[in-house]
């Protein structure tokens, strides 16, 4: 394998080195390819890429990806998009990038300097990284995008970035990140939204993400639609989510998520940050905990707002089977909102084994509208196995749910616990449980149904506050075992404090057919029942049962309106409580015998009222230690008492016979008010003690003779049996109703009681008389009449009033006409004044026309008109008058009343109006500059006397000023000095005395400025000019201005100081304005006045101008520039621009409009013939440049804004055909070339702008050339490279392009060859090259052999060949050489060497080539051992001889010896191969040693040869020797018998190892030393040359 490397890189040398000229470039372009560099200008990717480390686009650059490319990422690296990133995958073929090595790469990054540079990405897969794409305050465009398993993150946005993205697929993602150590959650993400930014998603589909598949922080928001998530579950460090939405505000319609930890789930951490999502269209399923929750950080925090508005939002399988984590029961709820609010309409829960709905710390920010709840609920979990569960609403603006159906629930429909929640139209049916049950809460709710529940139909326990209106319970109860659970509604607890505003009302509330009875109450006052209707319960149950008996609270239940219709077995209606019941109606038990209404009061504690009801029962009504008044009862059956008092009136049967009243005990009282068709006397059952009072009214007259009432009589009641004496005074009519009063009493001693007996006395003026004793049976009227004298006339004066005063000589009114006579008899009326006398004496001058015929009635002091005028008739003097009225009759009885009148001279009747009107604390509080109208036209001299008025306030310039003629002053405060002025006004009509003053205190305030503005401008869209005018905005006082006009989308427009600043001419971007105009003064301290317009800003349309060309003739070749200066859009920002497209560029665009603002362009260029232009890095917003075909073309530049409709303009232009276009990559002419160079001809690049097939011809002096293949370079393809040799000199040469059409282009260029130096070459014939060290390694024993005979000189003028040796002090030594010195042969003994050859020219040019040689060293080697004999006899003087054979290739062992060892004898030997001292031959190989010893003791000596060399490496050869004491015999040596056969087995033991071992050695001995170094691995080779040389024995080993 490593000989084929080797092969492989020496080849690739020479090709190297062939093609110098292009492989320098691609070298340069691959290094700067895969450095941190930017790019340059546009460049396109197409293949396969591999990137080793970042990548960056420039700012003004493009990177085009063509489809099918291949990118792959190192761990860690990315692409950096600053400029334009346009990757152009199709679906068939997709741009993919993937890591390359284990790591994940970081895929493509656009920082915020590409915003608005156009970047597109089309049909992209992303594979294995940490982030697939992340964007920082960009806007890419992106479609067709696949991330697979991106540990991090697969899309991450940040910092305002606002990209689209369509048809997105993320796979997988944080799985490789799970399970460490890292406390860092953000892993497992498949799209994170933060800071400000606001993307649009449309079709988006994520699939197994660890931890979100949308993630929103940091008030980001954007628009995302039909989006798909699955399978986000599994993360430790939070909580996996489909859709995590954290203080952001984004937009979704149509999503699909199933089987996530948790669906949504909208949380709010910072409360600087409004969170509020908007969800439409929404399908959650199979969620393991939540399927949406919306909630805060703080939990705390009860500033509650609406974080989320749902809108078409369906859940199932929450918790459920489907679901992750459903053998542990995990699931908590479909939706939960936590300490926050939310909006949910039109939404379906269905399903869910846990709850639909939980409210926690909820109010008026939650709000349900159009829900539907089923089969949701967590079995065997308090308040979580119902359909709706709210805990601790707030009170004060609780939660709403409008619209909702709840079914089918392993608990309650909706439980309300410890809080409040209103809303109407609630259906319920078919829960478990109960339909609502309401515990410890306030509700308010209308149009309930509750259907088919197990239990109670409504259940209300320990609540207060609670109104239920429109209630209907029907056919509820089925698996309640009594009538508390099993009622349609129950009230338990509810309220047990009576107070005012805390009620418990139920208003037209319904129960029918539920199986243990329609109302049940206990312990609960405080309870209004409006409207109640019960029909038929199951089971028995009651109409209505109440048992207060465990309260200890004084209070009453209230029903008003009640219909029960029913039979059972007992009574419809029994109540144990103070009840005030009106209206009732039982229609029922009338065929059974059983009551309809049993009524203990033995728990009251207080009065019952029983008013305007009707019993239709057999029996009517039981009443039990009841204290009752009540009116308007009716009945068709018997009435029990029993220890009560029972007041009632116009009590009624409503047929007679039906009608029994039953006393069961002795101590009830029944009161009967006017009973109406009642048998006291023969249906009556009464036990000794009690008793019936039959009560009626008595109506009491007293007449006199004449007929006439009269008025204030004493009337004395004196009554005979049942009543007490009384005494009243008749009414002014005459007439007394005594009402309810006993006119018998119905007792067990019989049904014929005595009747009351009245004796009525009356008196008036001393005259009394009776009526005799009447019997009081029914309703009586009673006329007292009593004969009287004459009685004195009733006076009725009318006026003057007593006390009252009259101005001088002012008329006066007396009038007493209403007087009248008890004896009808005619009246006279007289007059008197204590100072004028009768004063219609005759002559005097009240007497006139004006006068009643019988003086009851005459005007004083009034005028009359004469023929001289008006004449005043003052009979009545000025002066205090005690006027006496005497009235008598025609028999001179006579009544008397005085009073006092005065008339003197009045001061004037001020009657002051003012405007603005004063405050009422009579204070008129004012702005400085209000100009205050007095007017004083309504004051008059009750005399008509003349009056002086005057005007005076402490503000000196209004002394003493008299009205105008209309009795007005206009008054002015702006300059006072004072803020606080009083006005004063005097009226004297000159009589002492009669001075009237009439003051005003005035407070003046400095008046805020007063604020008005027009807006006027050409038309609606943007780029008209506004003007705000505020000029009609004034200050009242004249202060200095402060103004500030402000727009709500586009900030503070302008502010400053002075009327100067009230007009302002700008534009206003698109949108409805609300424009402010604030303004204040230097008095008010920043307290603003302001005023509001809303305008209407349309987007203005783009304009699209192409400014040149205008028309004409061009070849296809020519680039052509289409400028369009002009065009642009003003809602277009001139931030936008890239900063060398501001330079020179008439471009219409907003240099005022922010970025954030600016429309966001398509600019399209278009022919009729080529289609879509595209633009590229030269094109810009000021036009578009390139070649177009032949033929005649419309050229369309369209702009379209995506608001407006797009606008476009068009020009004709004619393009003819073009012969090819020479490009020419190389050879590059600024550059010479030497002759050992091949020179490269490469024009591929070479384009007929036809699209006409062309070939390419090359002559040097009038000769096409040929290449170095062979190829005569006439007519060839221009899709290949060419290399050419060229001998030093100056060549011509014509370059020339032919298209099929026979059109040509030519290119002369000049060609400088300059020549060449040599290039030394050095190789050997038989040693082996390492070219990655440069090597040549030598065998052991090898003469060193290098020649120079590759060397070569393109100019074949080599003059001399010079080699060196490097000395061990780094310098070169020559070495001398023969036949010219191509060649050396070198005897070096083992070691490293550095070997030089140096080669000249003919023109001295030079080259140097060095090299490293290596002569390898070998290990001894020894074989052949022999001894001579080798048999020896015990003390016997012996001569022994020893010879090896050595081995050893690189002669170095200088070293043999040998040792002998018997028993404790040894002996030492050294050999030696110099054909002395017993040694044949020398030089051989074969090594001898002579030794005379003289063995000491019987048996083997063993003999040991060691070869040893220079290196230390060494080898032995061991003998063993028999020493013996005669003859030898192997059946002696092992003392025969039996051992003979041990011996022989041992002994064959021994010679098989021996073989063995001489077998191994012999192989280790033939390995070749570099194969075997070359099997080690590759740490042994790094460290070889760290290690000593490595011996036989330790191969061995």
């Amino acid at each position: 394998m490593h000989k084929k490397k080797w092969v492989f890189l020496v080849a690739y040398f020479f090709i190297a080195i062939s093609i110098q000229p292009i492989t320098s470039n691609l070298e340069k372009e691959f290094t700067e390819f895969n450095e941190n560099t930017s790019a340059r200008a546009t460049f396109v990717w197409n293949g396969i890429v591999d990137l080793d480390n970042d990548y960056s686009i420039a700012s003004n650059d493009i990177l085009t990806i063509e489809a099918c490319t291949e990118i792959n990422l190192n761990q860690n690296v990315r692409i950096i998009v600053e400029g334009r990133l346009i990757i152009e995958g199709t679906t068939l073929c997709p741009v993919i990038m993937n890591n390359q090595g284990s790591g994940d790469h970081e895929g493509i990054s656009f920082q915020p300097i590409s915003k608005n540079k156009g970047s597109e990405i089309n049909n992209l897969t992303i594979k294995n990284s940490d982030y697939g794409i992340t964007i920082f305050s960009s806007n890419p465009k992106l479609n067709n995008i696949k991330i697979e398993n991106a540990d991090k993150v697969g899309i991450d946005i940040y910092d305002g970035a606002t990209p689209t993205f369509e048809n997105i697929i993320i796979e997988q993602g944080g799985q490789d990140e799970h399970g460490g150590f890292s406390s860092n959650w953000r892993y497992g993400i498949g799209i994170s939204v933060g800071n400000f930014s606001a993307p649009i998603f449309d079709n988006v589909i994520i699939n197994g993400t660890l931890t979100r598949g949308f993630n929103f922080w940091g008030n980001s928001g954007g628009l995302f639609s039909n989006v798909q998530i699955s399978n986000v579950t599994g993360s430790t460090l939070a909580a996996a989510t489909c859709i995590w939405i954290m203080d952001a505000i984004p937009y979704f319609e149509n999503i699909n998520l199933s089987r996530c930890d948790n669906g949504i789930w909208v949380r709010q951490y910072d409360d600087s940050i409004q969170t509020n999502a908007v969800i439409r269209n929404a399908i959650i399923e199979d969620s393991r905990f939540y399927g949406v929750i919306v909630d805060k950080t703080d939990h705390s925090n009860y500033s509650n707002y609406v974080m989320a508005t749902f809108e078409g939002l369906e859940i199932s399988g929450t918790g459920g089977e489907n679901s992750n984590g459903f053998e542990f029961s995990e699931g908590i709820a479909a939706i939960e909102v936590n300490v926050s609010g939310a909006i949910f309409e039109d939404v379906n829960l269905h399903d869910n084994p846990v709850p639909g709905l939980v409210g926690y710390l909820v109010d008026d920010t939650l709000f349900v509208r159009n829900m539907n709840i089923t089969n949701c609920g967590k079995i065997g979990a308090y308040g979580h196995d119902a359909g709706i569960y709210i805990r601790a609403a707030f009170d004060n603006g609780p939660p709403e749910l409008v619209n909702v159906n709840v079914s089918n629930s392993p608990g309650s429909g909706i439980f309300i616990e410890r809080g409040a929640t209103n809303g109407y139209n609630w259906n319920l049916y078919n829960n478990s449980e109960y339909g609502l049950l309401v515990d410890h809460a306030t509700v308010r709710t209308n149009w309930i149904n509750s259907i088919e529940n197990g239990k109670s139909g409504i259940y209300v326990f320990d609540s207060s506050n609670i109104i239920l209106q429109n209630l209907t319970s029907d056919s509820n109860g089925y698996s309640a075992s009594n009538n508390k659970d099993g009622s349609g509604i129950v009230f338990d607890l509810s309220n047990n404090v009576e107070s005012n505003g805390r009620n418990v009302s139920c208003i037209n509330c319904t129960s029918t057919n539920d199986f243990f009875g329609g109302v049940y109450i206990e312990n609960s006052i405080d309870l209004y029942l409006d409207s109640l209707y019960v029909l038929n319960p199951q089971n028995d149950g009651y109409g209505l049962y109440v048992d207060n008996s465990g309260l200890s609270q004084v209070g009453h239940i209230n029903i008003d309106g009640a219909l029960f219709e029913l039979n059972r077995s007992g009574e419809i209606v029994k109540i144990n409580a103070a009840a005030n019941i009106n209206n009732l109606e039982i229609n029922g038990n009338i065929d059974n015998g059983n009551w309809g209404m049993i009524w203990d009061g033995s728990s009251a504690m207080d009065k019952s009222l029983f008013t305007n009801s009707e019993i239709k029962s057999n029996n009517c009504i039981k009443f039990l230690d009841s204290d009752i008044n009540g009116e308007q009862i009716i009945c068709d059956g018997n009435i029990e008492l029993l220890n009560s008092n029972v007041n009632i009136s116009k009590f009624t049967a409503k047929n007679r016979e039906n009608v029994s009243i039953i006393f069961n005990d002795g101590n009830s009282l029944l009161h009967l008010h006017k009973p109406i068709n009642l048998d006291l006397k023969n249906l009556t059952s009464i036990i000794s003690g009690s008793k019936i009072e039959e009560a009626y009214d008595l109506d009491i007259w007293v007449l006199n003779q004449f007929n006439n009432r009269l008025p204030f009589a004493n009337i004395d009641v004196n009554f005979a049996n049942f009543n007490d004496d009384y005494s009243i005074t008749t009414d002014y009519l005459g007439h007394v109703l005594m009402a309810d009063y006993v006119v018998r009493e119905w007792t067990s001693s019989g049904t014929n009681s005595v009747d009351e007996e009245v004796d009525l006395a009356c008196t008036y003026d001393n005259t009394t008389n009776n009526t005799g004793i009447q019997t009081f049976s029914e309703d009586m009227t009673l006329y007292c009449n009593l004969t009287l004298s004459n009685q004195a006339p009733i006076i009725n004066w009318i006026s003057p009033l007593e006390n009252e005063i009259f101005p001088s000589r002012g008329i006066v009114e007396f009038d007493a006409h209403n007087s009248w006579d008890l004896d009808n008899d005619a009246l006279t009326y007289s007059w008197f004044s204590d100072i004028d006398g009768d004063l219609l004496e005759s002559g005097s001058q009240c007497i006139s026309s004006l006068m009643a015929d019988n003086n009851s009635a005459f005007v004083a002091n009034h005028e009359i008109q004469t023929a001289n005028g008006a004449q005043s008739l003052e009979c009545l003097s000025d002066g205090v008058h005690e006027i006496t009225l005497e009235v008598c009759d025609d028999e001179n009885a006579c009544s008397y009343e005085s009073r006092t009148i005065t008339l003197t001279n009045l001061p004037a009747v001020v009657n002051m109006n003012i405007n603005p009107k004063a405050d009422g604390d009579g204070v008129l509080r004012i702005p400085r500059s209000t100009i205050v109208q007095f007017n004083a036209s309504g004051t008059y001299d009750p005399e008509g006397e003349d009056l002086t008025i005057l005007l005076t306030d402490t503000y000196d310039t209004q002394v003493g000023q008299v009205p105008d003629e209309n009795l007005s002053w206009s008054l002015s405060f702006v300059d006072s000095p004072e803020d606080t002025v009083t006005v004063t006004i005097t009226f004297d009509d000159g009589i002492v005395g009669n001075l009237v003053i009439w003051s005003l205190d005035i407070i003046l305030f400095n008046e805020l400025p007063q604020v008005d503005f027009i807006i006027d401008r050409e038309n609606n869209y943007s780029n008209s000019l506004v003007t705000l005018d505020g000029s009609s905005s004034l200050d009242p006082e004249g202060d200095e201005i402060t103004l500030e006009w402000i727009s709500d989308i586009d900030g503070l427009l302008y502010n400053g100081t002075g009327t100067d600043s009230l007009i302002w001419d700008g534009w206003l971007s698109s949108g409805i304005h609300e424009i402010k105009l604030k303004i204040t003064d230097s008095k008010h301290q920043w307290d603003w006045v302001e005023k509001s317009m809303i305008v209407n800003v349309e987007n203005s349309p783009p304009v699209a101008i192409i400014g040149t060309p205008d028309g004409g003739n061009y070849l296809s070749s020519d680039y052509i520039s289409f400028i369009a200066n002009g065009s642009g859009d003003w809602d277009s920002s001139c931030e936008s621009l890239n900063e060398q497209w501001k330079i020179g560029v008439d471009w219409l665009c907003n240099q005022n409009l922010p970025n954030i603002k600016s429309d966001l362009l398509s600019i399209n260029w278009k022919s009729n013939l080529d289609g879509d232009l595209s633009l590229n890095h030269e094109n810009n917003l000021s036009g578009w440049y390139g070649r177009l075909s032949a033929g005649s073309h419309i050229i369309t530049l369209e702009i379209d804004d995506g608001i407006n409709l797009a606008v476009s303009t068009s020009i004709s232009l004619t393009i003819n055909s073009s012969a090819p276009v020479i490009v020419i990559d190389s050879p590059n002419l600024e550059n010479d070339y030497y002759s050992d160079e091949s020179i490269l001809f490469d024009l591929r690049r070479s384009i007929d702008y036809d699209g006409d097939e062309f070939t390419l011809s090359l002559e040097a002096n009038s000769e096409f050339l040929v290449s170095n293949t062979g190829i005569k370079m006439e007519n060839v393809s221009h899709t290949e490279i060419y290399f050419i040799d060229f001998p030093n000199g100056k060549y011509e040469l014509n370059i020339i392009l032919t298209d099929s059409n026979g059109m040509s282009s030519i290119k002369n260029l000049v060609l400088n060859i300059l020549s060449s130096n040599p290039i030394a070459s050095i190789t050997s014939s038989i040693a082996h090259y390492e070219s990655n060290s440069n090597t040549f390694t030598f065998e052991p024993g090898d003469l060193v052999t290098l020649s120079g005979e590759n060397s070569v000189d393109a100019d074949n003028d080599i003059l001399s060949y010079e080699w060196s040796i490097q000395t061990n002090s780094g310098s070169w030594e020559k070495i001398q050489t023969e036949n010219g010195g191509m060649e050396i042969y070198y005897n070096l003994s083992p070691g490293t060497y550095i070997f030089k050859l140096k080669v000249t020219d003919m023109l001295g040019g030079t080259g140097e080539r060095i090299v490293n040689v290596i002569v390898e060293s070998s290990r001894p080697s020894l074989e052949d051992l022999n001894a001579h004999p080798n048999n020896f006899l015990v003390n016997e003087n012996s001569e022994l001889r020893i010879t090896v054979k050595l081995d050893d290739a690189d002669n170095t062992t200088k070293n043999v010896s040998a040792v002998i060892i018997l028993a404790s004898q040894n002996w030492s030997l050294e050999l030696n191969d110099n054909g002395k001292n017993g040694d044949a031959t020398g030089n051989d190989g074969i090594w001898t040693g002579v030794l005379t010893w003289v063995p000491g003791s019987e048996g083997f000596a063993s003999v040991r040869v060691t070869a040893t060399d220079t290196d230390l490496r060494y080898d032995e050869e061991v003998l063993d020797i028999k020493i013996g004491s005669g003859d030898f015999s192997i059946i002696d040596f092992f003392g025969g018998g039996a051992n003979v056969a041990i011996g022989g087995f041992i002994l064959a033991l021994l010679i098989s190892l021996g073989l063995a071992l001489m077998i191994r050695k012999r192989t280790l001995n033939s390995i070749d030393l570099d194969e075997y170094i070359e099997s080690w691995d590759s740490l042994t080779i790094q460290n070889e040359k760290e290690k000593p040389l490595i011996s036989d024995d330790e191969l061995d080993i």
